[in-house]
């Protein structure tokens, strides 16, 4: 295509020249794959697609390395410093050990009878106060626990090496001094007497008074006017023309077989206009920068069969970054044939083409001209008409009505 550099494939045995819309667009076709052969522009040499940079976001190059290379190449050695069980437990054993409290031995009470209770109490009682008094700190060395730091010892917890038990009197729970108030039942109170609330008046009621004769007066006036109304609609929409004075006789000039011959040909033509409608390619092809217009006029118009010889359709761009197309005038070049049917093919084809684009950007083309090139050399120049080819496109008529046009 004219200014845009152009790749030479190798494609099902062909040798093609396409741009690189046209390399992506068949790439997402699934026609052209990483392993196909394709030279790029201002190149000598022949390479993969898959190793060109513009192609790299579409086709990755297949990774020769093993995935699982690094799971295999970890060490799987254990590890070295973690602690045995065995030496967890004698670690803890020691801890244990050297925290065990001493264990103090007490000398058990031997039971009394009643007869010596009184003996057993004294007895107790005077060996347990000349532990205590053994036991005791005496001041010098109080003087010199407290010099040193150590903790004062509780002089009440006894002698543990003797073995005796010390027992200790017990106090009475503290009695409240004061005693909570008792709570008096509230006094009953009396429920308000109900007030009795009158009911609102009713609303007065308004009659509307009209009599049958101003009733059926309304009625007359109104159906008289609805009948000038629709008399009058009527004749505008059916206006009463007098007939053509030479009616009957150019009825009677146009023989039966021109009739059946108009009847084949608007029969074929609504044939052709189906074809092409489910040929056409869905979507839009992107028109966002210069020579996209073209590239995308040339696939559809491939797409329906046409051999394109060259287009030129230069675009004004409007928009905030410059990416909107607004007009573009439009000149086709295609190549004829000797088939009879070829040319209103070409043109309804090349016509519903442009009128998509036209639908679907907004675009506005001043001229649209399709150049026939003969087998003979000759040329043949038809204008499009733009605006006929959008309403073809969007069905307000038909080919039959597009091609009545001399064009």
């Amino acid at each position: 295509m004219d200014g845009s550099p152009q790749y030479e494939v190798q494609l099902d045995g062909k040798q093609l020249q396409l741009s690189l819309y046209e390399l992506r667009q068949l790439i997402e076709d699934d026609k052209l794959h990483a392993q196909s052969r394709v030279r790029a522009p201002m190149s000598d040499d022949w390479q993969d697609a898959r190793d060109l940079i513009e192609l790299s976001d579409l086709l990755q190059p297949l990774s020769d390395a093993d995935p699982w290379a690094a799971w295999e190449n970890m060490d799987d050695d254990p590890i070295e410093d973690f602690p045995t069980d065995e030496e967890l437990n004698a670690e803890f054993s020691e801890v244990y050990d050297a925290e065990a409290p001493t264990e103090i031995a007490l000398t058990p009470i031997k039971p009394s009878t009643p007869t010596n209770l009184a003996a057993s109490f004294t007895t107790n009682l005077t060996t347990n106060l000349r532990n205590l008094a053994a036991a005791a700190p005496s001041s010098a060395d109080e003087e010199e626990a407290v010099a040193d730091g150590s903790p004062e010892e509780d002089s009440l917890t006894g002698n543990a090496s003797t073995g005796e038990v010390i027992r200790f009197p017990e106090t009475a729970p503290p009695t409240p001094t004061t005693a909570h108030p008792i709570p008096q039942p509230l006094p009953r109170m009396r429920s308000p007497r109900p007030v009795a609330i009158p009911d609102p008046p009713p609303p007065a009621r308004t009659r509307l008074v009209m009599s049958w004769g101003r009733l059926g007066l309304l009625l007359t006036v109104g159906g008289a006017m609805a009948a000038m109304v629709g008399v009058y609609v009527y004749q505008t929409a059916n206006p009463a023309l007098p007939p053509h004075p030479n009616q009957q006789a150019l009825t009677a000039e146009v023989p039966v077989t021109a009739l059946a011959a108009q009847a084949t040909r608007g029969d074929a033509l609504d044939t052709l206009e189906d074809n092409l409608r489910d040929e056409m390619r869905p979507g839009l092809l992107p028109v966002e920068r210069e020579g996209q217009l073209q590239d995308a006029l040339l696939i559809e118009m491939n797409h329906l069969r046409l051999d394109v010889a060259s287009i030129d359709a230069p675009v004004t761009f409007t928009g905030f970054n410059g990416d909107v197309p607004k007009s573009a005038p439009i000149e086709v070049l295609v190549r004829a044939s000797d088939d009879p049917d070829e040319k209103p093919r070409a043109l309804a084809a090349a016509a519903m083409v442009i009128g998509k684009y036209m639908q679907g950007y907004s675009l506005q083309v001043p001229t649209a001209t399709l150049t026939r090139q003969l087998p003979d050399g000759r040329t043949e120049r038809h204008d499009l008409t733009p605006v006929d080819a959008q309403r073809l496109y969007i069905k307000r008529i038909t080919i039959s009505d597009y091609l009545q046009t001399d064009r």
